[in-house]
């Protein structure tokens, strides 16, 4: 019971009939028949050329047994080689597409037909009937090893062809008559153990074949499910993708509009300013580009070229009209800005280096700059940019206590400081791309 249970699990598992072994499943069935045809026209020339070869090969059994009636026999061989070559011309042919099996059959069994009419044609030589028929029952082993080994009909088709073999076998001996019973016996016990045999091994080899099917179609079914499964949700994650990138596009539009009306604030509070910081931004972005910063860094430039000046609402507005110079105790309230500006802005969603952009951009490289008073490589590359695009936009845009400089007379400032207040490589940038930095002003 247990072996029964065991195997009657292994065709439950394959959806397979143990009887006829095909596939319960009608299109399951289908899809192996074609893919067993179409595997198989590919290696049935091989097929046919190893039949045709064996069969020559027994031409030195002729000549060494029956060389009385060699031409004969030749004539027997050859009839089946030109047999088995035209087959081979239509071998991608449809019809030989689906009637592989009982072509296959059909070279089989013209083989052991060739075989029997040698042993009828040399029954009428009295030397063949004292060396018997031993010459040519090799042969019809050959015929059946060849059938079950190589031809892989599949189980029925090759039981049907090898008891059909030995039939014809038998039918060829006791029409000739030569041979004693006994001996036609003997034979047969042997060709029917190797029939059975080959049996057994083509019930397991078309057993293993459809098993290994059945889990190939499943595996691929399972693929291609999974494939439509991976594509839709390719499809879902690109249009929500999409979608984030659309709302972090409108954000980002409108935190930058923000931004600006922010930045504009400062502008209520001293209105000859009004461009100043849009324009700083501009320049600071442009020398940044320039200088190699990545998109990021941009970003956070950008920011702080807008906002620098936001702590200014916290500075009175006569001091910031005044049209006089300014005292020693009114600049140190000016610049008080740059930490109003740090102290307003930390507590929204800015990086730090936002921040510490802000924080230094009143710092010289001779450490003469406020608040803190760094020098040189203490001071952000971010800071030493927007030190220069603020002194140069500040010195173009008029002031209450003074006319506003032409943009040659603010890069001559620039130049004149660089290395003492300003980064010389960043002015060195901007005096060769002065052109562009005034034509960027003006859109």
């Amino acid at each position: 019971m247990m072996v029964l249970d065991y195997f009657k699990k292994k065709f439950i598992e394959v959806d397979l009939n143990p009887l006829n072994l095909k596939f319960r499943d009608e299109k399951t069935e289908k899809a192996f028949q074609d893919y067993y045809a179409r595997n198989y026209a590919k290696t049935l020339k091989y097929l046919l050329m190893a039949a045709v070869f064996l069969y020559l090969a027994f031409l030195f059994v002729d000549f060494y047994a029956v060389p009385m009636v060699f031409k004969e026999l030749v004539a027997i061989r050859i009839i089946f080689v030109v047999f088995c070559v035209a087959l081979v011309s239509f071998q991608n042919t449809k019809f030989f597409y689906n009637h592989t099996r009982a072509i296959v059959t059909g070279i089989i069994l013209a083989a052991t037909a060739g075989l029997m009419g040698i042993i009828v044609i040399a029954d009428n030589i009295q030397e063949f009937r004292l060396l018997g028929t031993y010459q040519y029952d090799s042969s019809i082993i050959l015929v059946l090893l060849f059938l079950y080994a190589l031809a892989r009909l599949g189980f029925w088709w090759s039981a049907f062809t090898g008891w059909v073999v030995v039939l014809m076998y038998d039918i060829a001996i006791l029409a000739v008559g030569n041979l004693p019973d006994y001996i036609l016996v003997d034979r047969n016990v042997v060709f029917s153990a190797i029939n059975f045999i080959g049996m057994l091994a083509s019930y397991l080899f078309e057993y293993e074949s459809k098993k290994a099917f059945y889990f190939q179609q499943k595996s691929a079914l399972e693929r291609k499910k999974l494939d439509e499964l991976n594509k839709n949700l390719e499809i879902k994650v690109a249009e929500r993708t999409q979608e984030l990138e659309k709302s972090n596009k409108e954000l980002s539009e409108a935190f930058g509009r923000l931004i600006i009306a922010v930045s504009n604030i400062t502008n209520l509070r001293d209105p000859t300013t009004a461009t100043h910081h849009e324009e700083t931004a501009k320049i600071a972005v442009f020398l940044g580009e320039k200088l190699g910063l990545d998109h990021e860094s941009l970003d956070d430039l950008r920011i702080a070229a807008l906002l620098h000046d936001i702590g200014k609402i916290g500075v009175p507005a006569a001091i910031l009209l005044k049209s006089t110079s300014l005292s020693e105790i009114e600049y140190e309230i000016v610049k008080e800005h740059v930490g109003m500006s740090v102290e307003l802005l930390k507590n929204v969603d800015f990086s730090e280096k936002v921040l510490e952009i802000i924080l230094q951009h009143h710092e010289h490289l001779d450490g003469s700059g406020y608040p803190k008073g760094l020098k040189a490589g203490e001071i952000l590359l971010e800071s030493r940019i927007l030190t220069v695009a603020n002194v140069f936009t500040a010195m173009c845009s008029h002031r209450p206590y003074r006319p506003a400089h032409t943009p040659e007379e603010a890069l001559k400032e620039l130049k004149d400081n660089a290395g003492t207040f300003y980064d010389p490589e960043i002015v060195s940038v901007f005096e060769a791309n002065f052109e562009k930095i005034i034509g960027l002003l003006k859109k």
